[in-house]
């Protein structure tokens, strides 16, 4: 699923067509074929995904900054999520400032995860890992506007 084009469907809701067909041979001597086309609705698991709004960073002391990254998402699947999620803040050339690791939340919904920088005013996107019991997948890079 995390391959290609199948990564799609970690985020999206879908409906998955799905052809069968069952031939027999009975006594060797009569065949039977029987097929199917059914559709079957899909819930992504991270419908919706997004980070909100990080907002104003808190001083821990000199080159030392708490951010909130507020991560947000549905699981519309008919599976519980078991896993993590690891956050990296990164910069404009790709380093990484910080970051976090945060248990998914099963059903989804807003999980704020506080991260330590040097500079806030460096970070330009967000990267998610995901790892789960079900699949991993990632990076995942958003692009943020800092406040």
């Amino acid at each position: 699923m995390t391959s290609g084009h199948l990564a799609y469907l970690l985020f999206n809701d879908s409906d998955l067509g799905v052809d069968a067909i069952l031939k027999l041979n009975f006594a060797r001597a009569i065949p039977i074929e029987l097929a199917t086309n059914i559709s079957m609705p899909w819930g992504a698991p991270l419908y919706g995904l997004s980070i909100g709004d990080i907002g104003t960073p808190t001083i821990l002391g000199p080159n030392r900054f708490r951010v909130t990254v507020p991560i947000i998402y549905e699981n519309h699947a008919f599976f519980d999520l078991d896993g993590t999620v690891l956050v990296e803040l990164v910069d404009d050339a790709g380093n990484q400032l910080g970051s976090g690791t945060a248990n998914l939340l099963q059903r989804g919904g807003y999980m704020p995860l506080d991260i330590v920088v040097s500079n806030p005013l460096d970070i330009v996107a967000v990267r998610l890992h995901f790892d789960t019991s079900y699949f991993s997948y990632g990076p995942l890079e958003i692009p943020l506007v800092m406040p």
